[in-house]
């Protein structure tokens, strides 16, 4: 009797920027839904966490490194998605803000997603099929203070959507998320005054949650809507920018 080869049917994403309360829930959303999930992070500590795959180390403000990274990861794995959830920020208003600090947040908010878009697509297109979701904010029409921040997301949105309409035909779709203020370390550290004036002027009076924002990136990272592309999902609440 001829034996029974298993095989692994799962569909595999990688997070990029797997770190975090949103890059955990976003990978722990991926594992409910049945994937296979692997994920990069800055630290070699933080990699070697991942439960649910593989982790990774990468530095994707580093063109060299990123492509040297997906030749080999693509050389052993199929991917179906791609999340790029990497993320920087350095408050400053515009006329004091340095070049160093404006560099580093285009690094790695938007030349980082460049790169690994990049890598990626000829995978994708060999498949015919590849599903990427890139990570904007509500910051993408501007936010007093983040200059390089707002610029870079409002960068993704251009990207992601140029990105759609050269290679919708060829089964590889992309999308943004735009979440508001989440529940995470970074809004924990908002003065409590601020905090409560983002709540009171947010239709659900309260902010978002990283699960809240890991669910409409994995859907649109699966078959439910394969007629969504180039979109900007806001993920808000309701809020936007008082003028």
């Amino acid at each position: 009797m001829e034996a029974v080869v298993a095989v692994n049917s799962k569909k595999r994403a990688l997070v990029i920027g797997g770190g975090g309360e949103i890059g955990k829930a976003i990978v722990a959303a991926f594992v409910s839904r049945g994937f296979h999930v692997d994920a990069t992070f800055t630290e070699e500590s933080d990699a070697s966490t991942l439960a649910s795959g593989d982790g990774f180390v990468l530095d994707v403000t580093k063109s060299e490194r990123v492509t040297e990274f997906f030749d080999r990861y693509l050389d052993e794995n199929e991917l179906d998605a791609l999340v790029y959830n990497a993320g920087a920020n350095r408050s400053a208003l515009v006329v004091s803000m340095t070049d160093e600090d404006w560099n580093h947040v285009i690094s790695v908010n938007l030349n980082g997603a460049f790169f690994v878009t990049r890598s990626v697509l000829p995978h994708f297109l060999a498949r015919k099929s590849g599903r990427i979701v890139l990570m904007s904010s509500l910051s993408r029409s501007g936010a007093a203070g983040s200059a390089a921040y707002s610029a870079s997301k409002a960068g993704l949105v251009g990207l992601s959507g140029t990105i759609a309409k050269e290679y919708g035909s060829k089964g590889v779709r992309c999308n943004v998320v735009a979440p508001g203020f989440v529940e995470s370390g970074m809004t924990a550290e908002l003065p409590a005054q601020l905090r409560e004036f983002w709540e009171s002027n947010c239709p659900t009076r309260r902010f978002c949650t990283p699960a809240e924002v890991a669910g409409p990136i994995v859907q649109l990272c699966g078959d439910d809507f394969t007629f969504v592309n180039g979109a900007v999902i806001p993920i808000t609440g309701g809020l936007e920018w008082l003028p």
